[in-house]
C-alpha cells in the first residue's frame, strides 16, 4: 500500500495502472479487517481507505467506527500516533455526503495536527504542514480534473518540474519560481495539444480571444476540455500576478502583452494548418520564435524575487526582442522541430521549420538538417556572445535564458522529442528528482 501511495503522489502511477489495479482487486477481495486479520492500526487503515476511494471502490466508512469510544467520540489515544493521524486526515477528503463519522474525523484530525505540529519533530513537520494547507486530494493538477475532462492533452506533470528545475535553479529560495513554472510549462503542454491536436482554426479564434481578454465567458458553449484549459491559463496568469505584487514589483502589464503575443501566434499557425499552407522560412521563424520560449524564460525569471523588476518584463517582451532571446528562441523552435517534425507530419500538422526550408529551397530533408543545424549552432553562438558583453541585464537573468536554451537541448537535441516520447527522459528525471548521489 505504501508503495502504490508513493507512486500516485509522485505522479508516475500511470506507468503502473495494470498492476495497482490488479493488486487492489487482490486486497479488495482479502481486506485488513477480515478473515481473523482484523487491523486497528488507525495508519494501516486509514491508507487502506485512501486508495480505494481513489481508485473508485466504494469502501464503507464503518471501518472507522473502531476508533471510537462508545459515546461516538474518537479515541484521545489516537493523537500519538502522528502518521495514523496524517492518514486519517487524508483519507477524509475522499468523503461522501452522509458520512458524519468521517466529518467528525475531519475536525478531529484538523484540531490535532494543527495544535500539536509546533511539537513534532522537523521531520513529521515537513509531511503534516503542506498537507493542513492542501491535502493531497486536492492539489493542483488532481484539482483541475485535466485527466477527466481535457482527454486530448499529454499528461506531463514529472516532466513539467523536471522542465521547471532546468530552468530556474534547485537553490530552497527558488521555490515559488519552479512551483510556478512547472504549472506554466503544464499548461502550454495542454495548450500547444488544443491548439496543435484538437481546435480548429475557427474554434480557436475565440479560445485565444478568451486568453487574451481573460474572459472564459467567450467560450462558454465550448467542450468542456477547453473550458477547463482556459480556466486554468487564466487561473495561472491571476496566480503569477498575485506573485508579483508580492515581490513588490508592477511587471504585470508586459507579462499580459506577452501572453497576447503567444496566444496570437498560435493561432496563425493554426490558420496555416487548417489551410495547408507552407510558409517561407524566414515567415515561419519569424512567427515561430514567438511562441514559447520568450514566455517560458520570463517565466524563470520569476523566481528572481527583487530582480524581476518591470523593466526586466519589458525588455523580454519588446516587439524588438533582444538578441539574446531571439536566439534562444530561435534555437528552441527549430531543436523542437528537429526533434518532433517526423512525428508530427503524421497527423494533421502545421508545417515544421524542416518543411519551411525543403518547400522553399527545393532541397532534401538531409540538407534542410544541415542548415537548420547551422542556424543553431549561430544561435548559441549568439547567446555565448550575449552573455559575456556588459550590460544592464542581471547575470541571473541571462543565466535563466541560457539553462532554457540547455533545456531544450536535452529535450530536443539529436533529432528526438523526449518530452512527447517520455521513456526517453526516464533515466534523466530519476537521475536528478529520485536517485540520491552516491558518496563512496
Amino acid at each position: 500500500m505504501k508503495v502504490i501511495d508513493m507512486v500516485q503522489c509522485l505522479g508516475i502511477s500511470y506507468h503502473f495502472e495494470s498492476e495497482i489495479e490488479e493488486i487492489l482487486q487482490d486486497m479488495h477481495n482479502s481486506p485488513p479487517y477480515y478473515n481473523d486479520k482484523k487491523a486497528d492500526d488507525l495508519g494501516t487503515i486509514a491508507l487502506w481507505f485512501l486508495l480505494f476511494r481513489q481508485q473508485g471502490y466504494n469502501i464503507s466508512c464503518d471501518i472507522f467506527e473502531q476508533f471510537r469510544e462508545h459515546k461516538g467520540n474518537f479515541k484521545v489515544s489516537l493523537i500519538q500516533d502522528t502518521l495514523g493521524m496524517l492518514n486519517l486526515y487524508e483519507a477524509v477528503h475522499l468523503r461522501i455526503h452522509g458520512e458524519d463519522i468521517l466529518d467528525q474525523a475531519l475536525e478531529f484530525t484538523t484540531f490535532y495536527l494543527k495544535s500539536t505540529l509546533s511539537d513534532m519533530s522537523p521531520n513529521l513537520k515537513e509531511k503534516v504542514t503542506p498537507a493542513l494547507n492542501c491535502p493531497f486530494h486536492k492539489v493542483w493538477w488532481k484539482k483541475m480534473e485535466f485527466r477527466s475532462t481535457v482527454t486530448y492533452y499529454r499528461e506531463r506533470a514529472v516532466e513539467s518540474y523536471f522542465s521547471s528545475l532546468g530552468m530556474t535553479s534547485f537553490e530552497p529560495q527558488y521555490k515559488t519560481g519552479r512551483e510556478i513554472g512547472a504549472k506554466l510549462v503544464a499548461l502550454i503542454t495542454i495548450r500547444d495539444d488544443t491548439y496543435d491536436a484538437y481546435g480548429t482554426a475557427e474554434e480557436l479564434e475565440p479560445f485565444t480571444e478568451a486568453i487574451q481578454r481573460c474572459d472564459i465567458s467567450l467560450i462558454d458553449s465550448f467542450p468542456k476540455g477547453m473550458k477547463v484549459a482556459c480556466q486554468a491559463m487564466l487561473d495561472l496568469f491571476k496566480e503569477i500576478e498575485l506573485l508579483i505584487a508580492e515581490n513588490g514589483t508592477s511587471c504585470y502589464v508586459p507579462y499580459v502583452i506577452l501572453i497576447q503575443k503567444v496566444a496570437q501566434s498560435y493561432l496563425i499557425e493554426a490558420k496555416w494548418r487548417d489551410k495547408g499552407y507552407i510558409p517561407a522560412y524566414d515567415e515561419y521563424m519569424k512567427n515561430g520564435i514567438i511562441n514559447a520560449y520568450p514566455f517560458l524564460a520570463a517565466a524563470s525569471f520569476l523566481c528572481l524575487g527583487h530582480i524581476a523588476t518591470r523593466e526586466l518584463f519589458e525588455w523580454i517582451s519588446n516587439d524588438d526582442l533582444p538578441k539574446i532571446i531571439r536566439a534562444a528562441s530561435l534555437l528552441g523552435r527549430l531543436q523542437n522541430d528537429l526533434g518532433s517534425h517526423k512525428f508530427e507530419s503524421k497527423r494533421e500538422h502545421v508545417a515544421s521549420a524542416v518543411e519551411c526550408v525543403v518547400s522553399q529551397y527545393g532541397i532534401s530533408e538531409e540538407e534542410a538538417y544541415k542548415l537548420l543545424n547551422k542556424d543553431i549552432e549561430n544561435a548559441w553562438k549568439d547567446i555565448n556572445e550575449e552573455c559575456l558583453k556588459p550590460n544592464s541585464i542581471p547575470k541571473s537573468a541571462l543565466d535563466c535564458v541560457v539553462n532554457c536554451s540547455r533545456l531544450i537541448e536535452l529535450l530536443y537535441g539529436n533529432f528526438m522529442d523526449r518530452f512527447t516520447n517520455t521513456e526517453l527522459l526516464k533515466d534523466d528525471i530519476a537521475a536528478v528528482l529520485k536517485d540520491p548521489i552516491r558518496i563512496e
